[in-house]
């Protein structure tokens, strides 16, 4: 029940204003934060009406959940290169600095999968409280986008308490 009541505390906090100032930070682009205050961090890659179809496929959004202040959140994602054509990955580009996204490949014939492993890290940030949206972008040798997603976090001063809380629960039952 307390879980519940901090997650019904924290959205009610976040509210309709964030989520607009979220929207509009989006659509302007680029990694903005307000802190020490609750705040919205936004960018992400939003591809212009008739824009070709990337090279590679993967997810559009990898959402890493609640997050403690100063925290750390990673995911594993799969890319795939569903083309006729093999693909080199050159370049990836983050909205953040605490936004890092590290591949296990980066020649991917057609058919092949690479795994990406997306790092959020708030150590360098501690003080940052809000929603986080970001984007991540991937070139190729010739500077063609070969694929972008969105990463959104939720990050709560007592999310890192939850957390130790839980798994020590879980630990010792």
């Amino acid at each position: 029940m307390v879980s519940s009541q901090r997650s019904a505390r924290l959205y009610a906090t976040v509210g309709m204003n964030t989520l607009l100032a979220g929207a509009l930070l989006f659509a302007l682009g680029g990694c903005v934060k307000e802190q020490p205050a609750r705040g919205v961090a936004s960018a992400g890659s939003v591809e212009p009406a008739g824009a070709p179809r990337p090279a590679l496929r993967t997810v559009a959004t990898v959402d890493l959940g609640l997050v403690g202040m100063g925290g750390r959140a990673e995911e594993v994602i799969a890319i795939e290169n569903d083309g006729a054509a093999a693909q080199a990955i050159s370049r990836i580009e983050t909205s953040c600095d605490c936004l890092k996204v590290s591949l296990s490949r980066r020649d991917l014939v057609p058919g092949a999968l690479t795994a990406a492993r997306v790092a959020l890290d708030f150590a360098a940030e501690p003080e940052f409280v809000g929603e986080l949206l970001g984007g991540v972008t991937a070139y190729g040798p010739s500077g063609q986008r070969l694929f972008g997603f969105k990463v959104r976090a939720l990050v709560d001063d007592e999310a890192a308490l939850f957390t130790a809380r839980t798994t020590s629960t879980q630990a010792n039952p």
